[in-house]
């Protein structure tokens, strides 16, 4: 008898470590989903910027052309 409460033991201290291990892990994953989400932000704010800055550009480039010819 003595030898199954040693592997009940065991088995549940196992059942601990893993469910603190899967605690941790569940810690950083949040912590990376907001990161994500920030740079997710960052990156649409970036692509909007790119976008205006591609449309002045062209808009220059014509103007420009007036001028060249």
């Amino acid at each position: 008898m003595s030898d199954k409460i040693a592997i009940f033991v065991t088995v549940k201290q196992q059942v601990n470590d893993i469910n603190l291990a899967l605690s941790g892990l569940l810690y950083e994953l949040k912590e990376l989903r907001g990161t994500i989400d920030s740079q997710h932000a960052e990156i649409c704010s970036l692509n909007r910027n790119i976008d205006k800055l591609l449309k002045e550009n062209r808009e220059l480039r014509k103007r420009l052309e007036k001028y060249e010819k």
